[in-house]
């Protein structure tokens, strides 16, 4: 907003969402809904001079139900395993 000349107390660079699940089986069609979303709003965004946020700016943090929730990321890469060092995580076949 600060390119429209908006006073702003703080821009936002990211989005982060925590999504509870309790069966981690699925986590390829999640992924594949958050692209879509991502998608749906950049052409929003376009159409209607908004700010946008690239894919790869939207951190999806995986929580299951219990003690200890946080599994972890949902991957933006497109391949399994992709070589990245965060692709090392044991039992990430996302």
């Amino acid at each position: 907003m600060r390119r429209a000349r908006v006073e702003i107390w703080h821009e936002c660079k990211d989005i982060d969402l925590a999504i509870w699940v309790s069966d981690l089986t699925r986590l390829r069609e999640l992924k594949r809904v958050v692209s879509d979303t991502s998608n749906l709003w950049q052409s929003i965004a376009h159409a209607e001079h908004l700010p946008s946020i690239p894919h790869h700016q939207v951190d999806v943090f995986i929580m299951e139900p219990g003690r200890d929730p946080y599994r972890g990321n949902l991957c933006h890469y497109g391949q399994c395993p992709k070589g990245k060092p965060e692709c090392a995580v044991a039992g990430c076949d996302a």
